[in-house]
Order: structure tokens, then C-alpha cells, then sequence
């Protein structure tokens, strides 16, 4: 429940009200008051954006040069597309050149066993053969692999962000050819400025306004927040949403696409029920030598006198 207390302020305190009747000639000078709210939420709103949850960043596992590449940012592919290939000509002569070798040492190790059956073969001999075999078979299975990768395809279904490379280009082994996101697995990042680290972030209630649903809130809760602030700008602040009523597959929200979102927040002085009291309304009593503070019971009309525990 929203507790408000007031408090008045100046230097030269007179009494205001009271519960008697007071003779017309006695003077009533005007005093400030301050109306001090404690248990407050406070409402803010924050610039935000969509960004992808789910991303990859799709290479070779081989170099050569990039062909029938014709893929364009925005675009969206599904599960097992190719995205991009490279010249396979070297690759094939190299498998040529290894399946030859291996049908050769296979049909000698078969050989080579039939001999030493019949103990016409050391065993030595035969032991070669047969290394001589697994290294062979070892050189075209990697053949075959290589000749594979020249095929780059995507591993799920989703929408290119960014492509890093044009077609016809050399490239090496673990180049960034494309980014793919995820569309269906969105999360949106907004920054919280380090003049609000005083609030309780875990307390945080949390609600986005898509730019392309203006008017429509959606609950979100907090997935991760940033132990730092980066670049000075603030603190990063990840959120994901959780309400039924989102419907990622219909609304076609994207990375980059910016939202604002919308934080109540209480001050973390709040969960040991405490209010703040600026220093202008705290006094010393002349007396004592005690601080304390004039606190307007409007309800009653009067004005008391509170002792301040320090």
C-alpha cells in the first residue's frame, strides 16, 4: 500500500493546525510542505531491440573459391538449403586420386592375406599391406568428406542477417560466409543507465511495446543482465517474453527491429520499508541538539513533532 507522509520545510516552524479553536487576531504564516512517498513504483520507459536468441554463422570447413552464390540478406532458407558452394574441381581429382589408391591397396591386402595363409608372405609383409590399406582408406574418406563440404548448407531454418563474402571470392577454411538467426527464437536487449542501479533489478516488472504493434504490451521477464557496462552506456539488460498472447510465427518480429520497453521498478530501500527524507527537512533541536522532523497528520489537522533514531 502506498504510504505518504508529509514533512514540513523552512527555518522558522509555527504551529499550523489545531484541534481547538484558535482567537482570529493570532497569525498563521505560510510554511512548505514536501509530500514524501515511500513503497513507490516507478514507471520508466527504455529504448529496446529485437535480437536474435538462436544464431549461427555458417563457413567452410575447406577453402576454394565461392560459387553459385546468390543468397541476399533478408532472405530466409530452410533446414538442409544450400546456401553456397565452392569449385569442386581440385576436390574431385583429389578423390579420383585417393579411391584409386585405395582400391589398389585393398585388393593387395586381400592378396597379401591369401599368401600368408599359406605362409607364402611373411607376416611382416602382410603387416604393411594392411597398414598400407587403413591409410589409403583413411586418405579417401577424407576425399569424400572434403568433396561434401564443398556444399555449405543450412543447419536449420531461419532468416540471413548479414552476409559477409560476394560470390567468386577465395576464401579460407572458417570464413564467415552468412549469419542465420533463428526467427521464431527472439529475445530484446535495452539499456539500463547506471543512475538507476539504486533500484531493485530483480524486482523488475517488465512489459514491451513492439514498434509494429504500437499499443500492445506484452509481459517479459528478465533472462540475463550484463554484470557490467561495457562501453560506459549503461548496464545491458536482456529480456525474453513470456506471454501467451505472442505469437513470434505470426508477427514477423526480426533482429533490429526496435521496440521500447516498459520497467516498473522500486527502490531497493523499499524491501527494508524505508522512505528517504531530504536533508532540507530534517532539523536540530536547539535544545537536545537532536535532528528531527515536523510531520503534518493532515487527517487531524496538526503538526508533531518526530525524534529521528540515529
Amino acid at each position: 500500500m502506498k504510504q505518504t507522509i508529509f514533512f514540513l520545510l523552512g527555518v522558522f516552524i509555527l504551529t499550523l493546525f489545531s484541534c481547538k479553536e484558535k482567537k482570529q487576531d493570532k497569525i498563521t504564516r505560510p510554511v512548505k510542505m514536501m509530500e514524501i512517498t515511500g513503497n513507490t513504483l516507478l514507471n520508466k520507459t527504455f529504448p529496446g531491440v529485437a535480437e536474435a536468441e538462436e544464431y549461427a554463422f555458417l563457413t567452410f570447413r575447406i577453402p576454394g573459391m565461392l560459387q553459385n552464390f546468390g543468397i541476399q540478406e533478408g532472405q530466409n532458407l530452410k533446414a538442409g538449403q544450400i546456401v553456397a558452394t565452392l569449385d569442386s574441381k581440385d576436390y574431385n581429382l583429389k578423390l579420383s586420386a585417393a579411391k584409386a589408391s585405395y582400391q589398389q591397396s585393398q585388393s593387395q591386402v586381400e592378396r597379401y592375406k591369401r599368401l600368408y595363409e599359406k605362409n607364402a608372405v611373411s607376416k611382416q609383409d602382410f603387416e604393411i599391406s594392411q597398414a598400407k590399406f587403413e591409410n589409403d582408406k583413411s586418405i579417401y574418406n577424407q576425399a569424400l568428406n572434403d568433396l561434401e563440404y564443398t556444399k555449405l548448407k543450412a543447419p536449420f531454418s531461419g532468416n540471413v542477417e548479414k552476409k559477409f563474402v560476394e560470390n567468386h571470392q577465395e576464401i579460407a577454411a572458417g570464413e564467415r560466409i552468412i549469419k542465420l538467426n533463428n526467427p521464431l527464437k527472439i529475445q530484446f536487449r535495452f539499456t539500463l543507465p547506471e543512475t538507476n542501479m539504486h533500484y531493485n533489478i530483480n524486482n523488475f516488472k517488465c512489459r514491451i511495446e513492439l514498434d509494429v504493434q504500437k499499443g500492445v504490451l506484452y509481459n517479459a521477464k528478465i533472462k540475463e543482465i550484463i554484470s557490467s557496462s561495457i562501453d560506459g552506456s549503461g548496464i545491458p539488460v536482456i529480456l525474453k517474453i513470456d506471454d501467451p498472447d505472442y505469437k513470434p510465427d505470426k508477427m514477423r518480429v526480426l533482429p533490429g527491429y526496435a521496440c521500447n520497453v516498459h520497467v516498473e521498478m522500486t527502490n531497493k530501500s523499499d524491501s527494508l520499508n524505508t522512505i528517504s527524507i531530504p536533508l532540507s527537512c530534517i532539523y536540530t533541536d536547539p535544545e537536545t541538539n537532536l535532528p528531527y522532523v515536523w510531520k503534518v497528520e493532515k487527517e487531524k489537522s496538526v503538526v508533531n513533532k518526530i525524534p529521528i533514531n540515529t
